[in-house]
């Protein structure tokens, strides 16, 4: 019998089912996309440049000046081994994410957050389908305009991302 994959998260200390996960709509990741994430490929069962990334990871916590994140660097290394290793996993897509997370006190003064930190490991996914990496596929060039870098700054990796979400309505409109 095949068994089924499971992507696994953590959350709030706590290694879950990716579908338990809930973030409280208290936390600023949720109210302002106050967060910045990451993403890492696991192939034939190895991290891809996972150095590489954590080091992108510690350069995005500090630019969101993230203070009470609980985990050092190798701590999140091994949380994101025990999602992959939970989920059993061979070829998996891993999150990192970090939010302002929620108050700590009576005012909104985001300098005493407490931050929050999930990750959870996937199965892999590619962005477009096996037979367009052979033949191709169409694509357009969207009018869509990208947040300007003086707002947002491009090298955090966030979610606030409605400019793509129009962008690939777009091109869907147009038949790419």
């Amino acid at each position: 019998m095949h068994e089924q994959v499971t992507s696994i998260g953590f959350i709030d200390g706590s290694f879950m089912p990716m579908a338990e996960m809930r973030l409280p709509v208290t936390d600023m990741g949720f109210q302002l996309g106050d967060l910045c994430y990451d993403t890492v490929h696991v192939l034939n069962g190895k991290f891809f440049r996972l150095k590489d990334h954590l080091d992108r990871w510690d350069r995005a916590v500090a630019a969101r000046r993230y203070q009470s994140l609980d985990y050092n660097r190798d701590q999140i290394a091994d949380i994101l081994h025990g999602c992959v290793a939970r989920a059993k996993l061979t070829d998996a897509m891993v999150y990192l994410v970090a939010t302002r997370g929620t108050a700590t006190g009576p005012m909104k003064d985001l300098r005493n957050y407490k931050n929050r930190f999930m990750a959870w490991a996937m199965p892999f996914f590619a962005v477009v389908a096996p037979e367009e990496v052979e033949t191709g596929c169409d694509i357009v060039i969207a009018e869509t305009i990208r947040i300007p870098p003086e707002a947002v700054d491009p090298t955090v990796k966030n979610f606030a991302r409605l400019d793509f979400v129009r962008a690939s309505f777009e091109a869907y409109d147009r038949g790419a």
